[in-house]
């Protein structure tokens, strides 16, 4: 299993109590019906990354 700070997405805000963290080759999701926030500034923090990735690519 991956770390989840190593994922994408809104993976690293959850609880992780996800059976595709299991799965090896899972890299992460931007969106999830289970999705459960363990932190409360989790959307400000996912929008700052989206920010940053899309500055990057546009590079």
């Amino acid at each position: 299993m991956k770390q989840l700070k190593e994922m994408i997405g809104i993976c690293k805000y959850c609880i992780g109590d996800c059976i595709r963290l299991e799965d090896e080759q899972f890299e992460g999701t931007y969106r999830c019906k289970a999705f459960e926030a363990k932190e409360e500034d989790w959307y400000e923090k996912y929008r700052k990354e989206l920010k940053d990735e899309i500055y990057i690519s546009n590079r």
